[in-house]
C-alpha cells in the first residue's frame, strides 16, 4: 500500500503550496515546515496542489443559492488569477496554470450542480429546459464577473 503523500496531510499544507506557487525554492520550503525536498517536489509534480482552497462559510446568509453561487464566481476568478499569475513568470508555470484550468473547470460542473438543486427547489420539478436555462446564467455570471 502506498504511503499518503507527507506535504498533502501537512497541518502547513496551504502555506507550503503557496510558497510553491510564489516560486520559493524547495529548499526553502524544505528547511521551513520540516519537510524534505523530495517530499515537496513529488507533491508538486504529482499533482497534488489545491490552488483554490475554500474558505469557512462564517454567516447563515452566506449558504444560501446565492451566497454561494458569489462565492463559487470569487474562487473562479481567484483561480484564473492563479493561472495567470503562473503564466506570467519566468520561466512560465505551465502545470499551475493547467491545475488552474481544471479548477475552474471543477468550479463550473458545481455551478450546474447548485443550479440543478436551486431550480428543483423553486419549482419542485425539474425539466430539462428549465435546468439547462439556469446552468446557462450562471456560467455566464461566472464568466463574466
Amino acid at each position: 500500500m502506498a504511503n499518503k503523500c507527507s506535504i498533502c496531510v501537512h497541518p502547513d499544507r496551504a502555506a507550503i503550496e503557496s510558497a510553491l506557487v510564489q516560486g520559493v525554492t524547495l529548499r526553502e520550503i524544505a528547511g521551513k515546515y520540516g519537510v524534505s525536498r523530495s517530499a515537496v517536489s513529488r507533491h508538486y509534480t504529482n499533482g497534488h496542489m489545491q490552488i483554490v482552497t475554500l474558505a469557512p462559510v462564517t454567516e447563515v446568509e452566506s449558504i444560501s443559492g446565492t451566497g454561494v453561487l458569489q462565492r463559487m464566481s470569487e474562487l473562479a476568478q481567484e483561480a484564473a488569477d492563479i493561472g495567470q499569475t503562473a503564466l506570467d513568470t519566468n520561466p512560465p508555470k505551465l502545470h499551475i496554470a493547467l491545475q488552474a484550468i481544471r479548477e475552474q473547470s471543477r468550479i463550473n460542473e458545481q455551478v450546474v450542480r447548485l443550479a440543478e438543486i436551486l431550480t428543483e427547489k423553486a419549482t419542485g420539478e425539474v425539466t430539462l429546459d428549465s435546468w439547462l436555462d439556469t446552468a446557462q446564467s450562471r456560467l455566464e455570471n461566472i464568466q463574466g464577473s
